[in-house]
């Protein structure tokens, strides 16, 4: 069986930081945007699978909820 493959690939020059594709750069890091410790709370009444709080707290409370 023979196969082609077609690799692309981008250089990129690490230190120009606003030429660097955003699908290059690293994750932001896991954490939660919680300024008064309410969170946990959030979780154990379940607002993190709650349909009608979902945006809200995988904004703000994604390494309490588990979304990253």
């Amino acid at each position: 069986m023979k196969l082609d493959v077609i690799v692309k690939y981008r250089v990129v020059d690490s230190e120009i930081e606003g030429d660097i594709p955003d699908s290059c750069k690293p994750p932001p890091p896991c954490e939660d945007a919680d300024i008064e410790g309410s969170y946990p709370g959030w979780l154990a009444n379940g607002f993190c699978e709650d349909e009608n709080q979902i945006e809200y707290m995988t904004q703000l409370c994604a390494k309490t909820c588990g979304f990253c």
